[in-house]
Formats: C-alpha cells, sequence, structure tokens
C-alpha cells in the first residue's frame, strides 16, 4: 500500500532568526484508499464503487516526532552548508604542506571517502534510532527520514566514488615506492617489445585505451567497484602511453678484437 508524504517548509516564519519552523506536513493516503477500492471491486464487491474519491490528508506537523524530525533537518541543513566548505579547506591545506602533493592528494582522498562512508553508517543508525524513538508511528517516521535524506545519500555516493578514484590515480602516479615499482614493472613490460614501430603501436594503442576508460568513467553511472577498476585501467594504460621508448643497447668490444699486449 503506497503512502505518499508531502512536505512544506515556510521560511516566511521565524521563530527565533534561523530556525524554521515547519508548518504542514502532511501524510496523504489518496493514493492507498484508491488501491483499496479497486482491489474491492475486482473482488467482486459491489458496493466499493460507491465510496467517493476524494482527498484523503492528514495534518501531523504538531506531532512531537515531527517536530524532532524538523530539528534534526534543519541541523543537517547547516551543517551541509559549511561541512563541506570547512573540510574542502582542510583537505587544500593538508595536500599544501605535503611533501609530496600527489601522495598528499592521494591520502587525503582516501581519508574523504573513509569518512563519508562512515558518515552513511552513522545515517542509518540515526535513522533505527528515531524509528525505535517513534512506537506508535514508525513507518511514518522512517517515510520521513528516508526522504529527508534521499539527495544527502545520493551527494554521499558521488563523493565516495570520485574520492576513491582521485586516491587511486594520485598514489599511482605519485613517488612511493609501491607506485615507482608499479610503474616500472609496466614500463619494463611494454620495453620488452625490440622493434621500434610496434612499440609505437603499443604506446598508441594504450594512449587510446586509457583515454576511452576516462570518457567512460566520466559520463558513465559507475558503480564503486566499477568506477575504481575503470580508473585502475585507465591508468596503468596511461603509464604504458608514457613509457619512453628503448633505446638501443650499447655493445662493449669483443674480446677478441682487443690487441694482445706483446711483452
Amino acid at each position: 500500500m503506497a503512502v505518499t508524504t508531502r512536505l512544506t517548509r515556510w521560511h516566511a516564519f521565524i521563530d527565533p532568526p534561523g530556525t524554521l519552523t515547519w508548518q504542514t506536513v502532511n501524510v496523504d493516503l489518496s493514493s492507498a484508499v484508491t488501491e483499496i477500492k479497486q482491489k474491492l471491486e475486482s473482488s467482486g464487491v459491489s458496493w466499493a464503487s460507491q465510496i467517493p474519491d476524494i482527498p484523503v490528508v492528514f495534518n501531523i506537523a504538531g506531532n512531537a516526532d515531527v517536530q524532532q524530525l524538523a530539528g534534526y533537518y534543519d541541523l543537517l541543513d547547516t551543517l551541509g552548508t559549511w561541512l563541506p566548505i570547512i573540510a574542502a579547506l582542510l583537505l587544500l591545506i593538508s595536500i599544501a604542506i605535503a611533501p609530496s602533493r600527489l601522495g598528499g592528494l592521494s591520502k587525503a582522498a582516501g581519508w574523504l571517502a573513509f569518512s563519508m562512508i562512515v558518515l552513511t553508517l552513522g545515517l542509518l543508525a540515526g535513522r533505527e534510532w528515531l524509528v525505535s524513538q517513534a512506537p506508535t508511528q514508525p513507518a511514518v517516521t522512517e517515510a520521513f527520514t528516508r526522504q529527508l535524506t534521499v539527495n544527502l545519500q545520493s551527494t554521499i555516493r558521488t563523493i565516495v566514488i570520485v574520492a576513491a578514484v582521485v586516491s587511486l590515480l594520485a598514489w599511482l602516479f605519485g613517488r612511493s615506492r609501491s607506485a615507482v615499482g608499479l610503474r616500472t614493472a609496466l614500463r619494463g613490460l611494454s620495453g620488452r617489445v625490440q622493434d621500434a614501430r610496434w612499440q609505437l603501436a603499443v604506446r598508441i594503442a594504450a594512449g587510446v585505451i586509457a583515454l576511452v576508460l576516462v570518457l567512460v568513467l566520466v559520463s558513465a553511472s559507475l558503480s564503486f567497484v566499477w568506477a575504481v577498476l575503470v580508473a585502475l585501467l585507465a591508468g596503468i594504460a596511461a603509464v604504458v602511453a608514457a613509457s619512453s621508448p628503448k633505446g638501443p643497447v650499447p655493445v662493449g668490444p669483443a674480446a677478441a678484437d682487443t690487441p694482445e699486449r706483446v711483452g
């Protein structure tokens, strides 16, 4: 049975400065009544067709649970405005003072992704707590918490994916021992191609693959795992494409060609 909630916030009514008063919070049961009416008619109940199609809307703005949710929503609204700005400034400062810019960027982005995961767990725990504190109307409380945090959850998902991709790519092109070892191994594999023309073809193909994967990463809506995998493959292809061609191996004079010393 579908329950539609309509939420209205009136910005004109401010109790103390900065505190919003929620004037109307309606639960619209019209769709549920229509669904019940259709099921009764399909079941052969003759008098079901006489049920009038009237809107069934309940205003629950005065409910204590709803007022509590309003306070939490205002808090989330304020934090959602200032926390990203403060976090961005702190991240920029940490990257600027890091010994290695790419290393600092990798660590900062990694911690950002981890913090968003912790925030998601906190939101889930907070929702469960709110539902448990409203035993008389748990379904309505859960519906409101889902509606109020749906945009926040979408934003968190985007931040987690972008931060993880940036952290991975910054590590891959950074100066850490593991990243340098991986790049050296990749360049060694591409350097095994002895023919200069084939080596150039491999580098061009790797560059095209890297470009295509970047376009897929930017344009397509990928899940977290697929976004990280595509970013890793794009970075590996970029490393191969940027590998310098293998130069000629210097050959020393043969022992037979060395003149013997007489005397």
